[in-house]
């Protein structure tokens, strides 16, 4: 893995001999939580795609559907993300389209998009599953950034301008702020030579972080007409990074797989639902450990009570220790495998650490783990009355 840093952009090579497929991501740093209008980092994502100085959108478009993969990019919190991936004799085809279209986008029938993500927010606001999981985060974050949907609103997505548009390239495409990784079959000297020639980040942007503190617990409910509700709880856990290890493998341990604490008692001995799991969300300065399920509406509280008991009765066996890391490890080495989770696993430890780390040296944190911090977690996820809630059906 070769790091380095050409005309203001990180740059991480990851060589692949036998490869005939390069990979290409592009991470901002600057996502939706870092926007002054609601939902224009989005709106900025989509319109990218729609024609350069070079290219006409369809041209775009031709050429990855063509030679390798679509072209396709998603918006956070955190990041907006671009990625795709071609044969090996287009990368710097590939890359002098990618290149254009975020230093020289035309922004070409951008009303027209507006249409398309109003459409998006109707679907997303008629998805009860996903509606639950954004209410949780209402619950939590209340009127924080953190809170809002990265879609906007209404109002703001129809107001959105063209200046609005190029301010924005300005301040997600900016100097420090973008990552470019590349995996495959290439020689570095010719890529980072390209790079040199065609790159460069001239807007100068610094971040105004607005820090999430001043957390009371809340319950949302929403009901329409279903019988059936998804039901989301979560907890922040602040001051997460010395023990985010030990808090993956935790919520891997509660509620990831059939052997799962939560899906064993739940699920099996208890029959209550079909699926029951945990996740991890991991902003800046907080990370928010949730539960997810799915019910009949008139029984979500049924579930709710043994999820309670099984939080608050929740003792950390060392002996145990062994088996739940085997299991995180094994789990791990299964879904890295396929290359880009690999590439996402290498993007996101570099995002969290400010340095490149290999799987091996993440093994071996994973075999030394501190069992002091497990005790810590474990005492934060037993405050079952500090959870936020969300039910929607």
């Amino acid at each position: 893995m070769d790091l380095e840093k050409i005309n203001n952009l990180e740059v991480i090579l990851d060589y692949r001999e036998n490869s005939r497929i390069c990979y290409i991501i592009l991470v901002s740093k600057v996502g939706s939580r870092y926007e002054k209008k609601s939902g224009i980092t989005h709106f900025l994502e989509h319109n990218i795609f729609r024609g350069s100085k070079k290219y006409r959108y369809y041209e775009i478009n031709e050429f990855f559907e063509v030679y390798g993969n679509s072209i396709d990019a998603i918006t956070n919190e955190e990041n907006v993300v671009i990625f795709t991936s071609v044969i090996n004799e287009k990368i710097f085809s590939a890359l002098d389209i990618l290149f254009d279209i975020i230093k020289n986008p035309t922004f070409e029938n951008y009303e027209t998009e507006k249409n398309v993500i109003l459409q998006e927010y109707n679907e997303f606001f008629d998805d009860s599953e996903e509606l639950s999981y954004y209410y949780l985060n209402k619950a939590i974050f209340k009127n924080h950034p953190l809170g809002r949907s990265i879609l906007g609103i209404p109002k703001t997505i129809k107001n959105f301008t063209l200046e609005d548009l190029e301010e924005r390239k300005k301040e997600v495409f900016s100097k420090d702020n973008v990552i470019l990784m590349i995996s495959g079959n290439f020689q570095k000297d010719k890529i980072f030579n390209f790079i040199e020639k065609n790159f460069f980040l001239e807007y100068n942007h610094e971040i105004k972080f607005n820090p999430f503190k001043n957390y009371k617990p809340s319950m949302k409910k929403k009901f329409k007409f279903n019988n059936h509700c998804y039901v989301n709880l979560g907890i922040p856990i602040f001051d997460y990074k010395n023990f985010r290890l030990e808090l993956l493998v935790i919520s891997n341990y509660l509620g990831d797989g059939s052997d799962s604490l939560l899906f064993d008692i739940i699920r099996e001995r208890k029959g209550l639902v079909y699926d029951i799991h945990t996740f991890l969300d991991f902003y800046k300065e907080v990370c928010v450990f949730g539960i997810n399920y799915s019910i009949d509406c008139k029984e979500f509280e049924k579930v709710l009570n043994e999820i309670e008991k099984i939080l608050k009765n929740f003792e950390w066996t060392p002996k145990n220790l062994e088996k739940i890391k085997q299991k995180f490890k094994s789990q791990l080495l299964v879904e890295l495998e396929y290359r880009p989770s690999y590439l996402n696993f290498v993007l996101s430890e570099y995002l969290f650490r400010g340095k490149t780390i290999t799987l091996g040296e993440f093994i071996n944190e994973l075999e030394n783990l501190n069992e002091e911090n497990f005790e810590k977690i474990i005492n934060i996820i037993r405050n079952f009355e500090n959870y936020s809630i969300s039910v929607v059906g």
